[in-house]
């Protein structure tokens, strides 16, 4: 071999070496060449979490393996070249999951709480139950209705469904006084909470007692929450010196465990209140003007979130209002950060793309609080909350009944001519 060919072979596996050493350098930051185009590209990732597993996936019709298990509770799929995809999730006997996304370079797409829904929800049915209205539930383990032509109240234990108690008549050997509403005491069967014209009462069924909570002649609203009882009052009580606003409420919080008023808030509004709800710390009021206003029961500083609503609830955990307004338009406002799932800071107003909302007559959160039920006149569907499209709704129910969600027992009951039909949601 003379010495000039040495000298040619050397000068080329240097430019090999260069060549290779520089293309894998790129290789292990991650660039790819995108043979469509023939561009190199800086690669992206993506990371899945679904209910179930294991599940099959699709990104624009190229399989990828599962790779979640009991350590790995998602899917990591790396290296994925930076554009449009097609992404759909699916699993035998359930309905598959679709979502247009867009994988960015350097950059970690996360899909997270993806529910499979299966295609036939599990049900059990009970017969010869009275009432044409669900009031309240039990964690699954008792009910009460109601007849609204014969304006009884009934409750029904689950266990044993004939057994079935007239607590309309009870109660009236109580109180003496029609009954405006009433729920179940939480955690307990036995024990009701019932409003009168003259406000709350706590009834032990078992005893025959009657305790009075908040005495008030004109409740705007009141429910339940956690261990506590909230009720909003009209008061005369006068706005302060200097308040820009004129009309005055009462917020009281009875504390069902200590039995007595734990707390309570004057409540100062543009307008009187017309609907309401409560979170462990805050209140969402709707007032007669259509605005939705949240308080903080912490520093009690208002903050207005809507124009023209007409409904809205608390998430469980009360991180979270979804609320609708007039047109049927549906939204969900964030009062912390959930950046991870949502990519979404506090204070964020998040559109919600309800298929048909203006038909829907009544939302419920579901317990992972990033799904939600809507309940139309003729069908109930689960609906994600998400920002990106398509937003998977899935029909669990068809049927134009009353209807009751239990978060705790994760429940859909419906009740329609004598037959009580629970949905198993637990999935």
């Amino acid at each position: 071999m003379t010495h000039s060919l040495r000298k040619k072979l050397f000068f080329i596996f240097v430019a090999l070496f260069c060549v290779i050493g520089v293309g894998l350098l790129y290789y292990t930051l991650g660039y790819r060449v995108d043979f469509s185009t023939w561009h190199l590209q800086k690669t992206g990732a993506l990371y899945i979490e679904t209910s179930l597993r294991p599940v099959s996936i699709l990104l624009n019709g190229q399989s990828y393996q599962d790779k979640s298990s009991f350590i790995q509770r998602g899917t990591f799929i790396s290296t994925v070249l930076p554009k449009r995809y097609r992404l759909v999730i699916g699993k035998d006997g359930y309905a598959p999951y679709e979502k247009n996304i867009i994988i960015s370079p350097g950059q970690v797409t996360r899909l997270l709480h993806i529910l499979m829904v299966p295609l036939q929800t599990a049900t059990t049915t009970y017969a010869h139950i009275p009432g044409n209205t669900i009031i309240d539930s039990n964690n699954g383990t008792a009910l009460i209705t109601h007849d609204s032509t014969k304006k009884i109240y009934y409750g029904i234990h689950l266990a044993a469904p004939s057994d079935i108690t007239n607590l309309s008549s009870k109660i009236a050997t109580l109180t003496r006084q029609p009954v405006l509403s009433l729920a179940l005491y939480p955690q307990e069967n036995n024990r009701l909470i019932i409003q009168t014209q003259t406000g709350l009462s706590a009834i032990n069924l078992d005893t025959s007692a009657q305790t009075p909570m908040i005495r008030s002649s004109n409740l705007l609203w009141w429910g339940i929450r956690n261990n506590n009882a909230y009720a909003i009052s009209a008061t005369t009580t006068p706005a302060g010196t200097g308040a820009p606003t004129s009309t005055a409420a009462l917020l009281s919080v009875f504390d069902l465990s200590l039995a007595k008023i734990a707390q309570t808030y004057t409540l100062i509004t543009p307008t009187s209140i017309s609907s309401a709800d409560i979170s462990p710390s805050r209140a969402a009021l709707i007032l007669k003007d259509g605005s939705l206003w949240s308080y903080s029961l912490t520093d009690g500083t208002y903050a207005r979130i809507a124009d023209t609503v007409k409904t809205a609830i608390f998430s469980p955990d009360g991180s979270r209002l979804l609320y609708q307004d007039r047109d049927g338009k549906t939204f969900v406002y964030l009062f912390d950060d959930d950046i991870v799932a949502l990519n979404a800071p506090r204070n964020t107003t998040l559109r919600i793309g309800i298929l048909e909302a203006a038909r829907v007559s009544q939302f419920r959160w579901m317990s992972d609080q990033y799904h939600i039920l809507s309940i139309y006149p003729d069908k109930t569907t689960i609906a994600e909350i998400t920002q990106t499209e398509p937003n998977n709704q899935f029909v669990i129910a068809r049927t134009n009944n009353s209807s009751w969600y239990d978060a705790d027992a994760k429940i859909f009951f419906t009740v329609a001519a004598g037959t009580l039909t629970a949905y198993n949601l637990d999935f």
